[in-house]
């Protein structure tokens, strides 16, 4: 903002921003003393002058502000200026928000040129605010599916299809992996003495054949049961889901495994046994 107020001769400069639902958002204040920017916060009649300058078609350039705002039936802030011109900043047809200068140095109006360089700041402006909300909506995003995985019942884990190397998992699957891990070893390296038996009764080493290539190319597993133990006998079953992850090549670059474990419904089927021969006696 400070540019297009050099390059126009303008004292102040106003960035005022609106949200996805049209409200006003953010404002940016250049050139302002504190007493001036505090008048225009204040302003009883700020919202509505916002609006209307929002619905114009395209910049306005005035040699004098408090008139035209008269003319509105809008009595003006004792802070505006007289010379001002201002634009709506659009981007690929989403408004975000205006762009004003005002105060031309020496009192002079606005020319053609000021103009030229207030909309290319304008659109420049919209471009930026558009792509920081991006990112901050990806980022949210984000955060949000980081969260939601997390903090899931059931047990995932992230492949890397090359290596077979787990490079993610949440708290549940890390739970699962907990009563077989060996002591004071890491979680990492309990792939490496691990073993897989399927469904079909096929047993495998996970330090031979690792996970991801056991459930990947293109093959997507549903609500398979197979067993996971470690060499000294101990042992987890889980309900397991495969999917492979394609990427912009084609190939398999990663496979998600998602694992229920079925210690707990074992538990309860046994009870609904014992229950039902107790009250069949």
């Amino acid at each position: 903002m400070e540019s297009a107020q050099s390059l126009t001769g303008a004292r102040w400069g106003v960035i005022a921003t609106v949200d996805e639902l049209g409200a006003p958002q953010d404002f940016v204040f250049s050139g302002f003393t504190p007493e001036e920017q505090h008048e225009l916060y204040t302003w009883p009649d700020s919202a509505r002058l916002f609006e209307h300058f929002r619905s114009l078609p395209g910049p306005l350039r005035l040699d004098d502000l408090s008139s035209y705002v008269r003319a509105l039936g809008i009595e003006p802030a004792p802070a505006f200026a007289r010379t001002f011109q201002g634009t709506p900043m659009r981007h690929r047809g989403t408004d975000v928000g205006s762009f004003f200068l005002a105060d031309k140095a020496d009192g002079k109006a606005f020319t053609d040129e000021d103009e030229e360089v207030l909309t290319l700041f304008a659109s420049q402006a919209a471009s930026a605010i558009v792509n920081a909300r991006a990112h901050r909506d990806e980022r949210r995003a984000r955060a949000d599916l980081e969260a939601l995985v997390e903090t899931s019942p059931v047990g995932v884990v992230v492949f890397d299809a090359k290596s077979g190397r787990a490079v993610s998992s949440n708290r549940e699957a890390r739970r699962i992996g907990e009563g077989l891990r060996m002591p004071d070893r890491p979680h990492e390296q309990l792939l490496e003495v691990m073993s897989l038996r399927r469904a079909d009764g096929s047993e495998v080493s996970l330090s031979e054949f690792p996970i991801a290539q056991q459930l990947s190319a293109s093959e997507t597993v549903r609500a398979e049961e197979i067993v996971l133990s470690v060499p000294d006998g101990r042992s987890v079953r889980v309900l397991i889901n495969a999917t492979p992850i394609h990427g912009e090549d084609g190939t398999v670059a990663s496979v998600v495994v998602t694992m229920q474990y079925l210690a707990p419904l074992d538990d309860l089927e046994r009870m609904r046994t014992e229950f039902l021969s107790l009250v069949s006696h």
